[in-house]
């Protein structure tokens, strides 16, 4: 698939203030998937893009690179529905590493992985539990970074505000079915959130992992 997209995105600089960066870019994804028993949706991927990265209202983030990327990842999906699961987990792992070869900028490795499950204790009340940890070399650039905030990942932090090379991440989240309005499903929940991320895996410190405790409405609509 060949595309080109153009996002505005919150960012924390360390110790100084908020900001915002723009990222553009453009390339192309080509892909090969089989299924298989034991590891799911296994997906061999290689990227090819050109990006640029615009960090306000300081400049320590701006980027200019040529990516060419291969990665290898595996995808197992039990779950009895979506979006609003009652049984089943989701299991996702990837190695992807960036190459020189063919005009590439840079060469990084990184691995991501993350589990979680759904189960429904006496058909209205559902617990979620779930983790995710993502590790990387030194060279891997700012664009590439794992990132975390907004309601579906971290409470009290804005969509992908938060950037590292290293991540930790879970969450517990308890979910009960209410028979408001009878035209569709509604449900609340609540989720405790807790996270941290890090220039390095050296750099880890419990003091530098945040918490935090929120909670939603939503509705499933047919």
């Amino acid at each position: 698939s060949i595309y080109y997209k153009k996002d505005k995105n919150f960012l924390t600089f360390p110790f100084g203030p908020h900001g915002t960066y723009m990222d553009t870019r453009r390339g192309g994804i080509f892909s090969l998937g089989m299924q298989m028993e034991r590891f799911g949706t296994m997906t061999l991927e290689f990227r090819t893009e050109n990006l640029d990265i615009i960090s306000q209202p300081r400049p320590q983030f701006n980027e200019s690179l040529d990516l060419r990327t291969i990665a290898l990842r595996s995808t197992v999906d039990t779950q009895d529905k979506y979006p609003f699961p009652n049984k089943g987990s989701l299991y996702n792992i990837s190695y992807e590493s960036g190459l020189k070869i063919l005009g590439g900028t840079v060469s990084y490795s990184k691995i991501y992985f993350t589990s979680e499950f759904y189960q429904t204790i006496k058909d209205n009340f559902t617990i979620h539990p779930r983790i995710a940890l993502g590790i990387s070399d030194k060279t891997l650039p700012f664009a590439e970074r794992f990132r975390f905030g907004g309601e579906k990942s971290f409470y009290g932090v804005k969509d992908n505000e938060l950037h590292g090379r290293t991540m930790f991440y879970g969450s517990f989240e308890a979910r009960i079915k209410i028979p408001v309005i009878k035209l569709f499903d509604t449900y609340i929940s609540g989720r405790y959130d807790v996270g941290g991320l890090f220039e390095s895996y050296e750099n880890i410190t419990l003091k530098e992992f945040r918490h935090c405790i929120g909670g939603a409405i939503a509705f499933d609509i047919p």
